[in-house]
């Protein structure tokens, strides 16, 4: 999810990066393209003359990006051969390319159109007041229906190629949000800056005046900016949350020991036992079976259109379990438990989410095949469980009655500190030599291991969305540069000096950067790890 996360913010930062550089080409290209008008060139031999340079270039680019990313994953991985828990598999994925040059030629599309097309509809003397006076006016309804449509490709493509739509979909659309309210931003900036009091100090005033001027890049640094820390941010506390998640709450909470193959006939000695230990508290024993969901409602469960990511429950078999009282890590959330005294057919109690994910509400009937016997069961309840607890949680609980006498055994987990631990251990294994104990702090140390390695890897992916951005901003600043030049050389002509111009720059890039900074950003909707 993370990964998909990073991978997105790397198009639509890329995105705004392609749009940024053809406004600043076709910017250049105004007083050419008007030339050419007045030599009588029509409209559309200009649209076409210009976005078929402009695709060119795109394709050049794109070329060379696919070369770099078919052979870079490889001779990375060459670097980091320690890095990840798994070996990485190179070689080249002609689909990923594919689609990667998909989305670098629509994006190119859809930012192209735009400024052409607006070029393509105005008279030579609109194009040379546009210097000086940009024209409001949209192009007509082909060019933005083309503009629509190569962007929706984008969309689609993002959220269809996805293994998690909904994360992708839901990003895409907090991004959309976020580019409009940055938007929104740099208008407040330039209408801020262009009703401000006019400073005495020189400096200032042409600092604040820069904000608001024609061809100004206010818009195209908020964008590129605020855009960026809104991605980064959030990718940074994605990461930040998936980190504590480990380091910080499950270890308070999990028990010190899971106890396994506990025979139905050593249970009694075998809870007498972990009471004589002192220190050692919250014994919670639980029956333990398999089951494979062979049946949804009467249809085999192979041929149902589930959502895949829960698809997992069908494949094979499952833990299984039944309980008098709802433990720890559940809660009830649609229908109702069992009574103590339950005594009736056979129905289960399953979790909410996967529920949902198999399209199973209550009343539904689902088939288990346990021990080779098919068990058709009514779903009576759904619950929310919290897996973060550590203790016995199951997808499937029976109700107490159906499962009571079938061949099982039992899982049972505890809690202990320092010598209680120990003494546990030594005393419940010495006792019950062919009970498997799992010492939690083993299994957590060995997650976080695993965890801080592929930490490594994917912050070395994220760096990807974070040079893309810093490269936007760079763009951004660089497309106005001829315009930077020609303002230096008037300055200097009246007798400005480098320093001066050179400030009233950096404290005009510094207010953009601190308004956009302190402005209220999108919150984009991601649910990852509790955050």
């Amino acid at each position: 999810m993370f990964l998909t996360l990073v991978g997105i913010s790397a198009l639509v930062v890329g995105g705004v990066g392609v749009g940024n550089a053809v406004k600043g080409y076709m910017d250049r290209k105004t007083r050419t393209i008007a030339t050419l008008k007045i030599l009588g060139a029509d409209g559309s031999v200009v649209f076409k003359t210009y976005f078929l340079q402009v695709l060119l270039m795109g394709l050049v680019a794109i070329a060379i990006g696919m070369v770099i990313g078919a052979f870079l994953p490889g001779v990375l991985a060459m670097f980091l051969p320690d890095t990840l828990p798994v070996k990485p598999d190179g070689g080249v994925y002609p689909l990923a390319l594919v689609l990667s040059a998909l989305y670098g030629l629509m994006i190119t599309v859809a930012f192209t159109v735009w400024p052409l097309g607006k070029a393509r509809d105005l008279p030579a003397v609109r194009l040379f007041r546009a210097l000086v006076s940009p024209e409001r006016r949209w192009p007509r309804f082909i060019y933005m229906a083309t503009i629509f449509g190569a962007a929706l490709v984008v969309v689609l493509l993002a959220v269809g190629m996805s293994d998690n739509r909904v994360l992708a979909a839901g990003f895409m659309i907090g991004a959309g949000v976020t580019l409009g309210i940055l938007r929104g931003i740099s208008w407040l900036i330039e209408r801020g800056a262009a009703k401000a009091p006019r400073s005495k100090n020189a400096l200032r005033r042409m600092a604040i005046a820069n904000l608001h001027r024609p061809g100004a890049a206010t818009g195209a640094v908020v964008l590129s900016l605020g855009l960026g820390l809104t991605l980064f941010a959030s990718l940074a506390l994605i990461e930040g949350n998936l980190e504590a998640r480990l380091t910080e709450q499950v270890p308070d909470e999990a028990p010190a020991f899971f106890f396994l193959d506990i025979q139905r006939a050593q249970l009694p000695e075998f809870e007498a036992t972990v009471d004589s230990v002192d220190g050692v508290e919250d014994l919670v024993t639980v029956p333990n079976l398999r089951g494979r969901v062979t049946m949804l409602n009467g249809v085999k469960a192979e041929d149902v259109e589930v959502n895949p990511e829960v698809r997992w429950v069908l494949r094979g078999d499952r833990g299984l379990s039944y309980m008098n009282e709802l433990g720890n890590g559940s809660t009830v959330v649609d229908g109702e438990w069992w009574p103590a005294d339950y005594s009736g057919g056979p129905e289960v109690s399953m979790g909410k989410e996967v529920a949902d994910g198999l399209g199973l509400k209550i009343g539904d009937t689902i088939t288990i095949s346990v021990l080779g016997r098919d068990i058709t069961a009514t779903i009576r309840s759904l619950r929310e469980i919290d897996w973060g607890t550590f203790g016995f949680n199951f997808v499937i609980l029976f109700d107490p009655n159906t499962l009571k006498a079938a061949p099982h055994t039992y899982m049972a987990t505890l809690k202990a500190n320092g010598d209680a631990e120990v003494a546990a251990h030594r005393a419940i294994t010495s006792k019950f030599p062919g009970v498997t104990a799992v010492r939690m702090k083993e299994v957590l140390s060995s997650v976080n291991t695993m965890m801080e390695q592929i930490g490594i890897a994917v912050r070395a992916t994220a760096a990807v969305a974070i040079v893309a951005g810093i490269l936007v901003l760079a763009g951004a600043i660089a497309a106005g540069f001829r315009q930077r030049v020609y303002e230096s050389v008037i300055l200097k002509v009246v007798g400005a000096v480098r320093s001066q111009i050179l400030s009233a720059y950096m404290l005009e890039y510094a207010l953009i950067g601190l308004i956009t900074r302190l402005s209220p950003r999108a919150r984009l909707p991601c649910r990852v790890a509790g955050g």
